[in-house]
Formats: structure tokens, C-alpha cells, sequence
């Protein structure tokens, strides 16, 4: 399972639920979009609302081996821009067309990483939250 949320400044929150553990070389691991755990939330706070949307179109690799994340750990994630839900059908318009441009930017990629909360090591059927920001 792999979670994926939006922190201000560029950085994304990763939860990790990884099949294997203690790997000697980094093994790559593919995110599909639409699995039930690969899912990418923001939150938008604005001065006049706050509001939560999210998408499970979000597709992408991993590289990393799980006893040594820090060090090892490369990412490349996109998301389908057009396909994020407000629950609100009026504003996931207003924002693709005023503020995300989806016409023209239909996907937001992350690529590359660096741990800056949550490295360590990963065992087996352990999940862990950690706090990545672009290199």
C-alpha cells in the first residue's frame, strides 16, 4: 500500500506497506492507479475556505530497499490533475479550469527524494508514515 499526501513547501507524506523486507539491493515497486491504496489527498487553505480532495489516479515507481530507506529511496509519482474530487462537482471544475490548468497541465509529477521524517528501517508487513521533500 502506498499513501501519498501534500504537505505545504513541497513535501509529500509517503505511508509505506511494503511485501518484503531486508533486501539486499533496492528493489523497485509500481504504483498503479486505481489500487485501493494508492490514493493522493491535498488539503487547500485558503482565507476564505479549507477543503480536502482527492484521487486514486496516481501512477509511479519506487526504488528502495526496506532495511536502509534513507539511503536508498528514489520516487517517481504522477498524478492525474483532471481526476482530483473536492465532493464537490462546481469547485473540481473551478479548479481545473482557474487554478490547476488541466487543459493544459494534466499531470503534477514528484520526482526524486529525501527523507526528512520517518527513515529507518522497514520490516516486513510494517507500515510506515514518512515525510519527503524534493531533492
Amino acid at each position: 500500500m502506498i499513501r501519498i499526501r501534500a504537505l505545504p513547501g513541497s513535501f509529500l507524506l509517503l505511508s509505506l506497506l511494503l511485501p518484503r523486507a531486508g533486501l539486499a539491493s533496492p528493489e523497485r515497486y509500481v504504483v498503479r492507479g486505481g489500487d485501493e491504496g494508492s490514493t493522493v489527498e491535498f488539503v487547500s487553505k485558503a482565507a476564505m475556505e479549507t477543503f480536502k480532495g482527492k484521487t486514486r489516479a496516481v501512477s509511479g515507481t519506487l526504488r528502495l530497499d526496506p532495511a536502509a530507506l534513507v539511503d536508498t529511496l528514489t520516487i517517481s509519482i504522477s498524478v492525474d490533475l483532471a481526476s482530483l474530487d473536492t465532493g464537490i462537482a462546481l469547485r473540481n471544475r473551478h479548479m481545473r479550469e482557474n487554478h490547476l490548468h488541466t487543459d493544459r497541465f494534466p499531470l503534477a509529477t514528484f520526482e526524486g527524494a529525501r527523507i526528512v521524517e520517518g527513515g529507518g528501517a522497514l520490516e516486513a508487513g510494517q507500515s510506515r508514515r514518512v515525510t519527503l521533500a524534493a531533492r
